[in-house]
């Protein structure tokens, strides 16, 4: 599969993400993509106030590796939804260049 959404300009870019989130499908992807990132930001907090608590209270190493895991795993979950945006806007451009 090619792929030619990232070989457009910035502003063709910003084009397709607005035609993308104009259909249907769009609508809904940017939903699940919303609630996926809100969910990772807290991810990231949780994490880093299980550092900071451990650190005041002088507390266990266990919650030191706890709270790098899952600042780990939603940085990694950040990347995969990038991933799932710039696939499904490369989607788009295809479906649309075939027109």
């Amino acid at each position: 599969m090619k792929i030619k959404y990232l070989r457009l300009t910035k502003e063709e870019k910003k084009q397709v993400q607005n035609d993308f989130y104009n259909t249907e499908l769009g609508k809904e992807f940017k939903k699940y993509i919303n609630i996926s990132i809100i969910m990772n930001i807290l991810l990231i907090i949780i994490g880093i106030y299980y550092i900071l608590d451990t650190v005041i209270k002088k507390g266990n190493v266990g919650y030191y590796y706890f709270s790098s895991v899952l600042i780990i795993i939603a940085i990694i979950f950040l990347f995969f939804i990038y991933k799932a945006k710039v696939k499904k806007y490369n989607d788009f451009v295809i479906k649309k260049s075939r027109k």
